[in-house]
Parts: C-alpha cells; structure tokens; sequence
C-alpha cells in the first residue's frame, strides 16, 4: 500500500519474495510510478485468515534525476545515459513490474544501448548499480 500524506493508504501492487528461511521472508516491491518527493508504504500482510499491517516506512525521492532514458516512450532501441564520472563499473538493468531483471549489463561509460524490441509494451524501471547500491533509477515506457 502506497500514500502521499502518511494517512490514506492504497493499493500500489504485490510483493516479490526474495528470500525464504523458516518462518522468515524477504520481500521487495518497485514502484514504478511513486508520488513526486514522498511515498509513504506499508505492507497489508495476510496470515491464517488475519490481516495485519506493517510499520509506515517514508521514502523520499530524489529530485535531481542524471539518468536519462531516449526516446522514452521507445519500441525498438533505447540509450541510457547516467552519472559514472569516475569510470567505474556499472550495472545498468532494466526491470518489469513484477521485479524481474529482463536485460542487466555492465560498463565504464556513462551511456549504454540496449535493443528493448523483444520488451512487450508497458512500464519498466531502469536502475543504475555502482559498488552494489543502485544509485540512480528512472522509468522506461516501451510502445
């Protein structure tokens, strides 16, 4: 669940497990369209027929995005240009709304191409990892 003020929560989409030991589970959930500076999150969490809520979690966007997507909407190619003054090497991946990584790889440019024309139509995130944290993330729309 989702909300822009901390009160009125909606629907926003379904958690991936990750990881799964015993009782214990890792979950995650991209929101590909997150309100303009802060998201507030909750997760509604179904167990024996009872319905529990978890702690409020606030996000706060980043405002200055340096990744760029062209053409966005795209069909066919996409460049993908980001921060990597230093060189080092990046991970770039793009992923659907389930969570899943489709295309992910790697270089020491700032830009990369990918052919996105196997990619059915619909809304995708683009992440940039440097040192394992993903520093930089914008939408894709595929026509």
């Amino acid at each position: 669940m989702k909300s822009a003020d901390g009160t009125h929560f909606s629907d926003a989409g379904f958690m991936q497990e990750t990881f799964a030991t015993g009782a214990n589970k890792e979950l995650y959930y991209n929101d590909l369209l997150p309100f303009s500076n802060i998201t507030f999150y909750r997760a509604r969490i179904y167990s024996g027929g009872d319905i529990q809520f978890s702690s409020i979690v606030k996000v706060q966007q980043v405002a200055d995005r340096s990744i760029t997507v062209i053409p966005n909407p795209a069909h066919e190619m996409v460049q993908i240009n980001f921060n990597n003054r230093e060189r080092e090497k990046a991970t770039i991946r793009i992923i659907d709304t389930r969570g899943k990584v489709l295309i992910e790889s790697s270089t020491n440019n700032a830009f990369i191409h990918y052919d996105i024309s196997h990619l059915a139509p619909g809304m995708y995130l683009v992440q940039v990892v440097l040192q394992g944290q993903v520093t930089e993330a914008n939408k894709l729309v595929v026509q």
